[in-house]
């Protein structure tokens, strides 16, 4: 059967059966709906059966039909948004509230005690697929605080707080792994960048080293050049002294010369 014919022949047909007020209708039309829902689009899902499956685990009088809606619900939970997972747990909220609120006023009844029972193992089931499909921040904030109260829930047999107590440390643990692992690699980030600034930072003052010595030797080249001019050293006295070796010559006197021009 093609998904065009499912999504606007069949599934309006199962939504009907869903709506019915016979149990087995429901749970056979709920079952067929979730099997067929791969060749349904997502707004389809979104907007007709997983309402209706809300109402069938919140409303129904009939703990199966509420077991059944909630395990048709966890099986959805893999192609939703982290708005519907959000979804799905309020109406996970609802159906505890009432199973507590059903267990305070029949603790002495055995049917609806094991009923109850039922229903929770069918929430720890849902809490399950949802945690593993909504990350580990998703478990964390919306997940964990549902489950861990079952955990001290009235009328659990040792064999379901084994369930109950594994799934928490199974989502513990895939928080450990997942949470662990980041902020590791955010440290060894951080390590990185700091490394780099310290060898950037040495770097540069390498390079004002280079240029002050630089600019030293300049300089000195410099006044070295000065020197040689005759600002200092030998070739300055020599310098100095030459006009001292001129005024050490005797000059004739003026008279003498005029003399000597007279014959």
């Amino acid at each position: 059967m093609s998904a065009d014919v499912v999504e606007k022949h069949l599934y309006p047909l199962l939504m009907k059966g869903c709506d019915s007020n016979e149990p087995s209708t429901q749970m056979q039309a709920a079952q067929s709906a979730v099997t067929s829902a791969e060749k349904v689009s997502y707004t389809v899902i979104r907007q007709t059966l997983l309402p209706r499956l809300h109402n069938m685990a919140t409303k129904s009088l009939h703990a199966q039909v509420r077991v059944v809606a909630l395990r048709c619900m966890g099986n959805l939970s893999q192609r939703m948004d982290k708005q519907t997972l959000e979804a799905m747990v309020t109406s996970v909220k609802a159906v505890l509230a009432q199973v507590t609120s059903t267990a305070n006023r029949s603790s002495n009844s055995t049917s609806s005690s094991s009923d109850n029972l039922e229903i929770v193992m069918a929430v720890v089931e849902v809490l399950q697929s949802v945690a593993q499909h909504g990350g580990v921040e998703f478990a964390c904030v919306h997940v964990l605080p549902v489950l861990c109260p079952l955990l001290v829930f009235e009328g659990l047999a040792p064999a379901n707080f084994r369930v109950v107590i594994d799934e928490v440390q199974a989502v513990l643990q895939q928080v450990e792994a997942k949470q662990g692992a980041r902020l590791e690699e955010q440290i060894a980030l951080k390590q990185g960048a700091m490394a780099v600034q310290e060898a950037a930072s040495g770097s540069v003052n390498l390079l004002d080293k280079s240029n002050t010595s630089t600019a030293t030797t300049n300089t000195n080249a410099s006044w070295d050049n000065v020197s040689n001019l005759g600002f200092g050293g030998t070739e300055k006295n020599e310098h100095r002294r030459a006009p001292n070796s001129l005024s050490s010559t005797p000059r004739e006197p003026v008279s003498a010369r005029q003399n000597e021009l007279a014959f």
